[in-house]
């Protein structure tokens, strides 16, 4: 079967909600897995065993016990603090849509769709003395941070809270994009849901055709 030409949002989806966060985006850190051992592990630093509990990579092989193990990222404080602000302004965006009680209910488990633009002002060299943008200046941000990255500090950010996971998210668009230095670097973001089953598509198609039809 020759699957259907990609269109966006993608057919039968429903808007849940949608919104924007003001603020600079972060990315993600590079993912960091570990475990904290017991004092049979040595000082991953000195090789020697000093009594206490160190994060070692895994999987170990000192005849440990393991206690605990963490993933974690190398994003500073800036990110954690970003993720927050999105966890926030997510929750609050949602209980206007949906109201408090059914957005406290549960995450979604359905099939999702995600657009995020990432927006961040011109520098003051873009301009020229009259306050017009230079032809020389970039038409994309084009420099880092990679829109792949951020998408990731949003979608981490959202997950188990807003969405069961990120394999949740079956369709996906993203933006970088500049604005004028007046406004404040911002995501805007909007989210559908699409159908879970075979059926709920068909019957998708089914209300679909009725409603053109009586049109």
């Amino acid at each position: 079967m020759v699957p259907a030409a990609m269109s966006w949002p993608p057919p039968h989806s429903t808007l849940l909600f949608h919104g924007e966060i003001v603020g600079k985006p972060k990315t993600a850190g590079s993912k960091r897995a570990g475990a904290v051992r017991s004092t049979k592990a040595p000082n991953p630093h000195t090789g020697k065993p000093d009594g206490k509990k160190h994060a070692i990579p895994v999987p170990a092989r000192d005849g440990g016990t393991t206690v605990r193990t963490f993933v974690s990222d190398s994003s500073d404080e800036a990110g954690k603090t970003w993720r927050a602000d999105i966890q926030r302004a997510v929750r609050v965006m949602r209980e206007e849509a949906e109201g408090v009680a059914a957005a406290a209910q549960k995450v979604y488990e359905d099939p999702l769709a995600l657009e995020v633009v990432f927006f961040r002002p011109r520098n003051k060299g873009d301009y020229d003395s009259g306050g017009r943008v230079k032809d020389g200046a970039l038409a994309y941000p084009v420099t880092r941070p990679d829109g792949t990255k951020l998408v990731r500090a949003f979608e981490d950010a959202l997950s188990a809270i807003i969405w069961k996971d990120d394999s949740y998210i079956v369709s996906l668009r993203w933006d970088k994009r500049l604005i004028s230095r007046d406004l404040a670097p911002s995501v805007e973001f909007r989210l559908w849901k699409l159908p879970a089953t075979v059926g709920d598509h068909r019957l998708a198609e089914l209300n679909l055709e009725q409603a053109t039809l009586s049109v």
